[in-house]
């Protein structure tokens, strides 16, 4: 698999047109599982191929089990600085009921190897609105976050998807449906407790430190290119959206053939005007008017009035040159984008 990861990085060296590269994350299945080995293999093809910039993110994600001193001694080596620990819980019993592999003794003893091996810039992922928990849970959950004061931090709220293991015990009746309330009531907890101790709320699920905005997520959010590489991996570059076939057996055939395995579609103006209202709510920086002014100007009628109805409620706020959701709106963001979208 590395090796046709390594091939595809030479089969794209076109895709961004001599761009420079701010960030490259090492995400998607388990990248913990790389030996600092195979690290560098992709990341010297990555630099051969590429214009990267010398302070380059490098982000790498990994599970509180998989963090031992030798493998971040090793990823340092190989230029990782920054990690992303999908924690989730501190929780034992929610842990198990979401059929995670570590426990709480784990979380804690990763983050001390993760503070002594000299990486100061790492974000860790938590879920709230778990059914059938106590009223301090996700408080608890929140006050370990300020009091271990992590760099940055990315609060999901827990989704129930179609063939999933829990969507199957949901429709069975062993397990409870989501409480949209106790989720818009964690989603305001972890908004007004994060804000008061200096995080940044700059994007619906991420709040980070000063200094330490993940430059990959806010990339996304902006609307920038980025090359995903691997089966399964998605791609967007001006416009053009592309995504790689999924079976790891069928991509590496391909690859091994000289042939990309993907497929590209041109997004219409339609869909650039409503991919960049759902990205653009999402984050602090909102819908430029600039940009909504241009949507218009080149034949996109977009619903004015339904924007100024949003203004009117105080669940959009015009700030400067721009428009954002106030908190009574992020909670209610899909609604809000969708109310817009041209269909």
């Amino acid at each position: 698999m590395v090796k046709s990861i390594v091939r595809e990085i030479e089969l794209q060296n076109t895709f961004f047109k001599n761009a420079s590269i701010q960030s490259i994350y090492f995400g998607g299945g388990t990248p913990s599982l790389l030996s600092g080995n195979e690290i560098r293999m992709i990341l010297d093809k990555i630099l051969c191929n590429f214009n990267v910039q010398s302070d380059v993110e490098l982000t790498l994600e990994a599970n509180p089990d998989d963090i031992t001193a030798k493998k971040l001694e090793g990823w340092l080596q190989e230029g990782i600085n920054r990690l992303s620990l999908g924690i989730q819980s501190l929780d034992n019993q929610v842990l198990q009921w979401m059929n995670r592999a570590h426990n709480e003794v784990e979380v804690i003893q990763a983050m001390d190897l993760i503070r002594q091996s000299g990486i100061d810039n790492y974000s860790v992922d938590f879920i709230f609105g778990i059914p059938n928990q106590e009223e301090q849970y996700w408080q608890k959950q929140i006050e370990w976050i300020i009091k271990s004061e992590v760099p940055h931090v990315a609060c999901y709220n827990l989704t129930v998807e179609e063939g999933t293991a829990l969507n199957h015990r949901v429709k069975r009746g062993k397990d409870s449906k989501v409480d949209e309330m106790l989720s818009m009531k964690e989603f305001v907890l972890a908004h007004k407790s994060l804000s008061i101790a200096g995080y940044d709320h700059y994007e619906i699920s991420n709040y980070c430190k000063p200094g330490r905005m993940s430059r990959h997520n806010s990339a996304y959010w902006k609307g920038k290119g980025y090359l995903g590489i691997g089966p399964s991996a998605h791609s967007y570059y001006k416009g053009i959206r592309s995504w790689n076939i999924a079976n790891n057996a069928s991509y590496m055939d391909q690859i091994e053939k000289g042939v990309l395995p993907v497929e590209r579609e041109t997004l219409s103006d339609q869909d650039r005007f409503n991919e960049y209202v759902m990205l653009g709510f999402r984050t602090k920086w909102g819908l430029d008017m600039e940009d909504l002014r241009s949507f218009k100007e080149n034949g996109l009628c977009w619903d004015q009035e339904i924007l100024e109805d949003w203004l009117k409620k105080g669940c959009i706020i015009q700030q400067k040159e721009s428009y954002i959701l106030s908190l009574e709106g992020k909670l209610i963001a899909d609604e809000i984008s969708a109310s817009l979208f041209v269909v």
